[in-house]
């Protein structure tokens, strides 16, 4: 009988700019993560750090309950509402690609790593799903805005 793992390790990468360690990228090898480490070593001065967490993979297969279902349907009927782009919400539905839109256009979100990787801290942290993301200049500065749909029903 063959030995099946039930955790899997995920490589993080962490910087400090003087606020406290913040992840900024998650990777599932160590080669990959060292290069993304070295490529922010390049282009920051903040101290940064490699950690390694196991993700339990039978909690993992339960984050695929009727709940995580039920959030699924809920931000596609918000997507519609939105008026959202049918190819984005197809993109979605089929395969869980989530839409980074940035002025007047969209792309999938795992083309901006750093955005991508706060994605998945943010629907790790708070338990919710992230339907879309925007970008915008404002006067007070850029501002990120993650659309979620969370646990709670209102």
């Amino acid at each position: 009988m063959n030995y099946i793992r039930k955790t899997k390790d995920e490589y993080l990468l962490l910087a400090n700019y003087g606020y406290g360690w913040d992840i900024v990228e998650t990777e599932e090898s160590i080669k990959e993560i060292c290069i993304r480490a070295r490529e922010y070593r390049e282009n920051t001065n903040a101290a940064l750090k490699i950690s390694k967490r196991r993700i339990n993979l039978q909690e993992e297969l339960k984050m695929n309950t009727q709940l995580n279902i039920a959030k699924k349907e809920k931000a596609i009927e918000l997507m519609k509402r939105l008026d959202i782009y049918e190819p984005y919400i197809a993109g979605f539905r089929e395969s869980n690609k989530v839409c980074f839109f940035e002025g007047f256009g969209g792309f999938w979100i795992d083309q901006e790593p750093e955005v991508y990787a706060k994605m998945k801290a943010i629907e790790k942290k708070y338990g919710c799903l992230v339907y879309a993301v925007t970008h915008e200049f404002t006067p007070f500065g850029e501002c990120y805005s993650f659309l979620i749909v969370s646990d709670y029903p209102e």
